[in-house]
């Protein structure tokens, strides 16, 4: 255990032991993992307070550190001082510490600069006067599509991961159910992790690509962490059911998937890890990862 001067740290689980007391950028969806160290990227990052994740960059410069930190901490002085001036509503308060506030204001900002900006660029004005403009709307409208896709995959994750339920006795859709053969060329993936074994009876006809993919469409059980996937192929012919992933677990499914029985023309490669899948664009690709 280490003492990172708020709270402990876990050298074996290479996480925080407790809950980051604030969220230093609320636009950052990596910084809503309350016991993540350094964002999860230690050889970028450093986290001297326990709070603030400060580029290994900035360490060259006691300057950087101390713009960084106290941009972090700056969130909590914000609170105290609402505080002291007489705001006691818890609300506005955690808006205050977690720097909510603050971005609601920017945000607000922002907008009304692109409103302006958006006037510039669609006025008659000249050429020239219409350049910066057009780059600000479209450097807002690029950041604001990202941070939609973001906190869309955020959602996704929460609901992925606070799997549910035994399931039903029918893991497949009614009526979809028919019989194939697999042979040389084929491929199929499983997706496995915790109680599910790397060589099993279940995969899919495609990589996920992600976690929160393969749960969600998957209707993964809960046993099922998803950490590793592996790649499945044949050296003769194989006769396995075939069918649509039905709804379990408060997933929706969907997914094509494949009843292997066993057999000797079965190859389980080695496994890979899985991504988690909070962000836009994932490797769909089985050699990508």
């Amino acid at each position: 255990m280490y003492w990172y001067r708020s709270r402990w740290f876990d050298g074996e689980l290479a996480h925080f032991v407790q809950a980051d007391s604030l969220i230093p950028d609320p636009g950052d969806p990596l910084a809503w993992d309350r016991y993540a160290y350094s964002l999860n990227n230690p050889i970028r990052y450093n986290d001297p307070s326990g709070h603030c994740a400060i580029s290994a960059s900035s360490i060259v410069s006691p300057f950087g550190i101390f713009g960084l930190y106290g941009s972090c901490v700056q969130n909590v002085v914000d609170a105290y001082n609402a505080y002291q001036s007489g705001e006691t509503r818890p609300g506005v308060l955690y808006l205050e510490a977690t720097g909510i506030k603050d971005a609601i204001v920017s945000l607000a900002e922002d907008v009304h600069q692109m409103n302006s900006d958006a006037s510039t660029v669609f006025s008659y004005a000249p050429l020239e006067e219409r350049i910066l403009p057009s780059i600000r709307v479209g450097t807002f409208a690029v950041g604001t599509a990202a941070n939609i896709v973001g906190g869309v995959q955020a959602a996704r994750g929460i609901l992925a991961f606070s799997r549910s339920g035994t399931g039903s006795s029918q893991y497949y859709v009614e009526g979809t159910t028919r019989m194939e053969t697999f042979g040389p060329g084929d491929e199929l993936y499983r997706v496995y992790g915790g109680k599910s074994p790397q060589q099993g009876q279940f995969a899919f006809t495609k990589n996920p690509g992600n976690q929160i993919t393969a749960i969600r469409n998957g209707a993964l059980p809960p046993t099922n962490t998803t950490t590793s996937i592996t790649r499945i192929s044949f050296s003769g012919p194989v006769d396995a059911e075939v069918s649509k992933v039905a709804s379990m677990f408060g997933q929706p499914g969907g997914f094509t998937q494949v009843k292997l029985p066993r057999s000797p023309f079965t190859t389980f490669s080695a496994g890979r890890p899985l991504p988690l899948g909070f962000m836009p664009f994932v490797p769909t690709s089985y050699d990508a990862q």
